[in-house]
């Protein structure tokens, strides 16, 4: 939930906030490239979560006495990494159709929150019915888990990884706002 929350809530609103507020047109003009500061952006949160990763595994071997293997470290890194993206995305998506009426939080936390209640994150919800299975199933918190789970690669991820970033594209290009 931490990396859906961070992509979500954290790289969207900020880019979408320097397109609004004209900071983007005056980023453009400086010496340095806009892509590496939004990279930064980007990087910073990957680092962040990063340092979660490491002191969860450094707190399960002093507490638990389990010590995480190098695939299950992958697994974490690689579903991080992926989460990272498909949410960094999708959020940027629900910012930037939100950028006309000031405000996407509204679509963003009704997605976090669906999301949420129908994963497998905090208990097995899609033991509960078919029916809550098959939305859990749909959005990209369950198949992301099942890589940081080590439970395999689901194609239904797939989606979530190519629509958000090309959807996104489209709407950056074609957005008008008074500034």
């Amino acid at each position: 939930m931490t990396v859906a929350s961070d992509g979500l809530n954290a790289i969207g609103p900020v880019i979408k906030d320097y397109y609004s507020s004209g900071l983007l047109k005056y980023l453009r003009k400086l010496p340095f490239n806009i892509i590496l500061h939004f990279l930064g952006l980007i990087i910073s949160r990957v680092l962040s979560l990063v340092f979660i990763i490491i002191l969860l595994c450094i707190v399960s071997k002093l507490v638990f006495d389990h010590r995480v293997s190098i695939v299950e470290f992958t697994n974490y890194m690689l579903g991080t990494l992926i989460g990272l993206f498909a949410f960094s995305f999708i959020g940027l998506v629900f910012n930037f159709i939100g950028i006309k009426y000031k405000s996407a939080n509204g679509i963003t936390n009704l997605f976090y929150f669906i999301m949420l209640f129908t994963s497998d994150a905090f208990y097995p919800a899609s033991s509960a019915n078919d029916f809550i299975a098959g939305i859990g199933n749909s959005l990209p918190l369950n198949p992301i888990l099942h890589i940081l789970r080590d439970e395999g690669y689901y194609w239904n991820l797939l989606p979530w990884l190519v629509i958000p970033p090309v959807l996104f594209y489209f709407i950056f290009h074609n957005i008008k706002t008074n500034r």
